[in-house]
């Protein structure tokens, strides 16, 4: 007997000693469509009803494998169910929401008061459930009853992409109806602003075809608002009409024309703490084939209201896609700072820089370089094979937007120089500059037009150092400008790991070269890369969301062996120090 099961046998019998339980065979198991379990147990259990009478139910207890690693599934037997339902807290599969198994944790000593804490939580779930005394608490699992299938031929469909926020202003949302499924949706509900252009614009460039009709929108405030959520043509328009008699005229109008292609009705319902989309279309009309009416002769809103009344309609759960709910479903807050972001040099450096920056709530990004990837850039770029011969921006772009269609994302494929000459609007339009092109005169003209007033926007200048010994980032803030000139001695960074004299004498350099005119290049490996930025990105971080006004002047060491190793020698600055280190200079 392993541990497992030694577990189950124990919580068996400290339930057994006081409660009429038995457990279920393997054909039994079968039979209940439980062989998905490695064991289950039937319960009987006596509720208080709202008549204060006791009554029986049976409980079916189910465990995985590894119970006690995890808390049991407990389910209401298939006739308790149709006798009691429906109620809260007990979805349609008759499983009972005891504890939230992703964040409950069990104490695995105890695997009897683990059962026992769930049997406990289901009988009082089913007892205020009889007595409706936690009626109310069917709108914090709303949508959980919404997607419920009621019947055999009921069902949900979950094939539209919502791109509205509930709680902002809505007046006229509109439906895309994809010609192509894209992600596995065939519709796309907007609100017709910058955010649906973005989406659109992102349809045409995957060459996705599309139209665009008007949807029946309304909003709903309606306490007892209960499941079953299996409602017909007819309850719909008695819905309608109970919230304004004007709705159903409304509503007729907008079956009725012509441009209806997919007649969706859109509610936004608000619940005691939230708001939330919801909504259903039609089943197919069948009103043409009613004998003695011509082909079409019956309106839509006929049909419904008067020969397909008690058709069911098929209810819409659209899955929300907006910058709020994955704010909220990865970091958990839902209002963070939107950044714009302008990156110079996307190169190595740079487009990994990238990856790390959107992660801050996926900010706005604006691209510039006119390099194009090349096979030999792969090795360590962010992007790889399906981006070569195409601008390194365009590149990214891509990316990005396949990540995230909405996100703006704006390239221009020039020289930075020519740029903050003729475009100065699109570096000043952004909160943070970055720079990573690796090249000392374009940092130190980008620092001069800082110093004159033309960039108005802080900058972070980031580089590193062959075979990745050092890494650095000054960031520059033009409230409180440093002296970046006396940061370079003889044309040298005066905080560089290797030693001076193997940047300027052709006989110690240590930049590789292919042979061919401008083949030379930095050598450094991805991996001592991404523990750069790693090491950084706390410290950019912390600059951008607390709005720090200082300049600042920081050194990451890097392997400080390897050039040992290689016989590279290593600057006075940096021979005391160890790989990893974040040093922070104060010039």
């Amino acid at each position: 007997m392993d541990e497992f099961e030694e577990a189950r046998l124990k919580a068996f019998d400290f339930i057994k000693s006081f409660e009429s339980v038995d457990k279920f065979n393997t054909e039994q198991l079968k039979y209940y469509k439980l062989d998905r379990f490695v064991e289950a147990w039937k319960l009987r259990v006596e509720i208080i009803d709202e008549s204060n009478k006791i009554i029986e139910v049976t409980i079916h207890i189910c465990f995985k494998l590894d119970f006690p690693l995890s808390i049991p599934s407990l389910y209401l037997s298939s006739s308790d169910y149709e006798k009691l339902k429906y109620l809260p807290h007990i979805d349609t599969n008759r499983l009972i929401c005891t504890f939230d198994s992703e964040v409950t944790k069990t104490d695995v000593s105890q695997p009897s008061k683990v059962v026992l804490e769930c049997i406990n939580r289901a009988k009082k779930i089913i007892s205020e459930g009889i007595k409706k005394e936690n009626f109310e608490d069917f709108e914090d699992e709303f949508l959980s009853y919404w997607e419920c299938n009621y019947s055999k031929s009921d069902f949900v469909l979950n094939n539209f992409l919502n791109l509205i926020d509930p709680h902002e202003s809505i007046s006229s949302p509109l439906l895309i109806n994809l010609k192509t499924k894209l992600g596995g949706f065939n519709y796309v509900i907007h609100n017709d602003n910058k955010i649906s252009d973005k989406f659109k614009s992102h349809l045409k460039q995957q060459k996705i075809d599309f139209t665009e009709q008007s949807v029946f929108y309304f909003e709903l405030e309606k306490k007892n608002f209960l499941p079953p959520f299996n409602f017909n043509n007819e309850e719909v328009i008695i819905l309608l009409n109970s919230i304004d008699s004007n709705l159903v005229k409304q509503y007729e109008s907008y079956l009725n024309n012509p441009t209806t292609e997919t007649g969706l009705v859109l509610v936004n319902f608000k619940t005691k703490k939230n708001k939330v989309l919801i909504g259903w279309v039609n089943s197919p009309l069948t009103f043409n084939n009613k004998k003695g009416f011509r082909p079409n002769a019956i309106k839509p809103f006929e049909a419904i209201s008067k020969f397909q009344r008690k058709d069911k309609v098929i209810r819409v759960l659209p899955e929300t896609y907006t910058q709020s709910r994955l704010s909220m479903r990865t970091s958990g807050l839902i209002m963070q700072a939107e950044y714009k972001f302008l990156i110079v040099g996307i190169g190595s450096v740079g487009s990994h820089l990238i990856s790390f920056l959107n992660s801050l709530n996926m900010p706005e990004f604006r691209l510039v370089d006119n390099d194009i990837l090349a096979v030999e850039n792969i090795g360590r770029h962010f992007l790889g094979f399906n981006s070569l011969k195409k601008y390194k921006t365009k590149g990214m772009k891509d990316y990005l937007n396949q990540l995230n269609p909405i996100q703006e994302i704006k390239t221009i494929e020039k020289s930075i120089i020519d740029v903050a000459i003729n475009e100065i609007s699109f570096l000043n339009e952004t909160d943070y500059i970055f720079v990573a092109t690796g090249k000392d005169n374009i940092d130190g003209w980008l620092f001069n037009s800082l110093k004159k007033g033309e960039i108005l926007k802080p900058i972070f200048i980031i580089w590193v150092e062959p075979y990745l010994a050092g890494g650095h980032i000054i960031y520059l803030n033009p409230k409180n400008l440093i002296d970046y000139e006396k940061l370079f001695q003889d044309n040298h960074y005066k905080y560089n790991i290797i030693d001076n004299k193997y940047y300027n004498s052709p006989e110690n350099t240590i930049a590789l070269k292919e042979a061919g005119c401008q083949t030379t290049y930095i050598p450094y490996s991805s991996q001592n890369l991404m523990l750069f930025l790693a090491g950084i990105f706390p410290i950019i971080t912390s600059i951008i969301v607390n709005s720090k006004l200082d300049s600042k002047i920081f050194t990451w060491i890097g392997d400080l062996d390897f050039l040992v190793s290689n016989k590279i020698d290593i600057s006075d600055f940096a021979s005391k120090n160890s790989f990893g280190e974040i040093i922070e200079n104060h010039d």
